[in-house]
């Protein structure tokens, strides 16, 4: 999917730095509740490639996760 459609579509993202991952589903909760359907966790938090993985499979379809402040591609994988 391009940029440019993701941010047609989803013109707030909410981005998550450092939460921790026992509260994380309810944070996101909330963000899908205020209308926001889009989020982004910082690969520079803990257990981010984790907590993507969590994320989708939780929120499946009603929500699309991103991976931020990755810098080069080692650091995605």
């Amino acid at each position: 999917m391009k940029i440019e459609t993701i941010l047609k579509n989803h013109p707030i993202i909410a981005i998550l730095r450092n939460v921790d991952d026992e509260i994380l589903p309810y944070y996101v909760e909330s963000i899908l509740d205020g209308g926001i359907h889009a989020v982004e966790i910082a690969m520079n938090t803990s257990h981010a490639a984790e907590q993507i993985k969590l994320l989708r499979e939780k929120f499946g379809n009603d929500l699309l996760v991103g991976a931020g402040t990755s810098i080069t591609k080692k650091r995605i994988e």
